[in-house]
């Protein structure tokens, strides 16, 4: 090793040296301080914030509280006396939840029992999280006074479908009177869609307690887990029932002249028909048409196609549901199709056309085209849904076992958030510190 710099005379001062490589190493630091950016690998969260929190069907022993999540999720809300020196807080879980908390976007609790003329403050609970309030009234309530007599009244009770007509669960039910200024009503449906719900302390802007009329106008909003909303205006006396309502679509109700009035594009009077799907004289672009219907509960049908004669025997469900579909193909002309309910010997006949490839669904059939004597043969019955019963059928022959599509699964990539590349500093600062140590020796 060659120590002959170590005998050299420098020719600069080492204090210079030393003040310049302090110089540079600072501004290194600031440097790496301000520009570097870390390779970070976050997750989007779930959106499960309380949201349109409600407190509802308030008495003086009990109430009712909801709200909705974006999605899924466990959530379970506290409640105690209001500004109460030592009281301690009760836990409630979702009123549907009996052993184990589920996942779900519309949640729904009932706090009971409760003191008249109290108030009381809760605290709401998803997935451990506790939920913030934009104001402090959002979550308190306080208890009328305890009514000699609880005025109640006929429940109100209808039905709520999806679009493809079948029951629709978990969709909250809001209820609000025109002419009362106490708390709104609401109900939550079942899994066949239908919901219930008793009207009780209906009281005015002074708090008195009021009768409700037949003429009474009541504003009802039915809003799905994924915020599908329904607004039906009706008359208090044609909601005992009211009509089945699909959701998406608006209603109105209020006056004599307006109970089939429905706004939106589905015909509900055909919800009750012995046919409801396909309507007479319509064009199906599908060969493979389905049947659907409606007639008293657990009764026996009969399905004729025509014009070859085959018949079916069908059984609707205990809601009076049947639905029918054939497996092998229609090939294009004109059907008839007459159902008859064996008992009562009602019955309903339609025409409709199965159009050729491409042919518009909502044309009028053709002149040229002639019925066909190729029906399909006896198929069975579409697996059954929790709300419609499948219709059984006489004649088995030949039916071809239905074939699963497997669901096409997309990998994403998890978003990955700022990275820059340092070398350029690396490297620039690896050549100053050999500037500076030359600087010191030399």
């Amino acid at each position: 090793m060659s120590y002959y710099f170590l005998y050299q005379q420098k020719k600069i001062p080492s204090f210079a040296a030393y003040l310049f490589i302090f110089v540079i190493s600072l501004t290194l630091i600031i440097g790496f301080k301000s520009g570097r950016r870390s390779t970070i690998v976050s997750r989007a969260s779930k959106e499960t914030t309380p949201q349109k929190v409600l407190v509802s069907n308030l008495n003086s022993e009990s109430v009712n509280v909801s709200f909705f999540t974006k999605e899924d999720a466990r959530t379970f809300i506290r409640y105690r006396e209001f500004d109460v020196r030592g009281a301690s807080f009760i836990t409630k879980f979702d009123s549907r939840d009996s052993k184990t908390q589920t996942q779900r976007k519309t949640h729904y609790f009932e706090i009971a029992p409760l003191k008249a003329l109290t108030k009381y403050e809760l605290e709401i609970y998803s997935e451990g999280k506790l939920y913030t309030a934009t104001t402090p009234s959002e979550l308190q309530f306080q208890t009328p006074k305890k009514e000699v007599n609880l005025s109640t009244y006929p429940p109100v009770f209808g039905k709520v479908l999806n679009k493809n007509f079948q029951g629709a669960a978990d969709v909250l039910i809001k209820i609000m009177i025109d002419k009362a200024q106490g708390p709104s009503y609401t109900a939550l449906t079942k899994n066949s869609g239908e919901w219930i719900l008793t009207l009780a302390n209906i009281r005015d802007s002074r708090g008195t307690q009021i009768d409700i009329q037949d003429t009474d106008i009541l504003r009802i909003t039915a809003q799905s887990p994924d915020m599908t909303v329904s607004k039906i205006g009706a008359q208090y006396q044609y909601c005992r029932p009211l009509r089945t309502v699909v959701l998406g679509q608006d209603y109105d109700f209020t006056s004599v002249n307006s109970p089939g009035n429905v706004l939106g594009a589905v015909d509900s009077r055909s919800l009750n028909s012995l046919i409801t799907y396909p309507r007479n004289g319509a064009i199906l672009s599908s060969s493979y048409p389905v049947f659907r219907g409606k007639s008293t509960p657990l009764s026996t049908l009969q399905l004729v196609l025509m014009p070859q004669q085959t018949v079916y025997s069908l059984t609707t469900d205990i809601e009076g549901q049947w639905r029918f579909t054939a497996e092998e193909s229609f090939l294009p002309g004109t059907y008839r199709a007459k159902v008859v309910n064996v008992k009562t010997r009602e019955s309903e006949t339609i025409d409709f056309h199965v159009g050729k490839s491409g042919e518009q669904v909502l044309g009028e059939a053709t002149e040229s085209a002639k019925p066909t004597t190729n029906l399909p043969k006896p198929t069975t019955a579409v697996e059954p849904t929790p709300t419609t019963a499948t219709p059984t059928q006489i004649v088995l022959q030949n039916t071809p076992t239905p074939k699963l599509i497997s669901p096409t699964v997309t990998q994403r990539q998890i978003p990955i958030t700022g990275s820059t590349n340092n070398n350029i500093l690396i490297l620039l600062s690896s050549g100053i510190s050999l500037l500076g140590l030359f600087l010191v020796l030399y």
